[in-house]
């Protein structure tokens, strides 16, 4: 039987201080996502209070194959 889903995997650093430049130069990947402390959350009046490096796959629709059997 196949079965659908939706998966989405994160790898998230979140300090108070970061150098998002520096960092994604050793990680050798440029983030999904990243803000620095004190950056406007949008569409809010209030400011970020860490610093944040996000690499995510997005949503991603799966397939899964289920086997069962009766012995």
């Amino acid at each position: 039987m196949l079965d659908k889903t939706n998966v989405m995997v994160e790898f998230i650093i979140t300090v108070e201080q970061l150098d998002l430049n520096k960092l994604t130069n050793v990680i050798g990947i440029s983030p999904s996502e990243s803000w620095l402390k004190g950056d406007s959350i949008p569409d809010k009046k209030i400011a970020r209070p860490d610093s944040c490096w996000i690499l995510s796959t997005g949503m991603k629709n799966l397939l899964i194959l289920t086997i069962s059997y009766i012995r």
